[in-house]
């Protein structure tokens, strides 16, 4: 289903818990971006500045039902090895 589909509709939230079980609510958008077509836009920077996220992070998603469930993983090397640990 494309976002086509969402176009009477252009504002929505989105249910996401982190790793810890925090619950947060991103605000999400249908924008129309002429021939590129529509893109969706989902406010979620309380929760990279909260997490710190940063630029070589790894950011997986798993959907959980009417919820999806968000890990950041950052890595950090322990004895030479390169480690990826979930940031709190």
């Amino acid at each position: 289903m494309g976002l086509k589909h969402f176009e009477g509709s252009q504002l929505m939230d989105m249910h996401v818990q982190d790793d810890c079980g925090q619950l947060w609510m991103f605000s999400c958008s249908i924008q129309n971006n002429g021939e590129a077509g529509c893109a969706l836009c989902v406010d979620w920077l309380e929760f990279v500045r909260h997490k710190d996220v940063r630029i070589e992070d790894i950011v997986k998603d798993e959907a959980m039902g009417a919820r999806i469930k968000i890990q950041v993983k950052r890595k950090i090397r322990l004895f030479g090895q390169d480690i990826w640990a979930p940031v709190k």
